[in-house]
């Protein structure tokens, strides 16, 4: 069973998912052309059909001062929509801060900002995820 984790953005929505063994989270995929967060569910969990998953992690948008983010009612609905579809718990995950680091891990790195443009949100995803995935086992 692994456990997937999703960074929601506007236009773009970036996946990862555990190993089996819930130690790494390994960045997937981006996931685009959505209108809506009930098509973006559907999208998600097409994606999360190609493993046994037991949990999904979204990111949850809060700001540094602690405050929800403009974003922050459209991902609980979009939890209760995948929590009501899948019957998995959804856990909320802070992100702050999590494509910033991504971003300058890419530079960092070199890339092109064309390459940073197409990775940054399943890079997100994955940052998400493995703070998540860190903290179960330190628990």
């Amino acid at each position: 069973m692994r456990i997937v984790g999703v960074d929601v953005g506007t236009k773009v929505t970036g996946i990862a998912f555990s190993d089996e063994g819930k130690m790494i989270a390994i960045s997937k995929d981006n996931i685009s052309g959505y209108k809506d967060i009930r098509e973006l569910k559907d999208k998600i969990i097409e994606k999360m059909s190609q493993y046994a998953i037991e949990k999904i992690v979204l990111g949850n948008p809060i700001h540094m001062n602690g405050r929800p983010s403009q974003m922050f009612e459209e991902i609980k609905s979009l939890g209760s929509l995948l929590g009501n579809a899948t019957n998995l718990p959804v856990v909320y995950w802070d992100e702050r801060l999590s494509t910033q680091a991504i971003e300058r891990s890419m530079l960092e790195g070199d890339l092109t900002r064309k390459k940073r443009k197409r990775s940054i949100n399943a890079g997100a995803a994955q940052w998400i995820l493995q703070g998540y995935l860190d903290y179960l086992q330190e628990v």
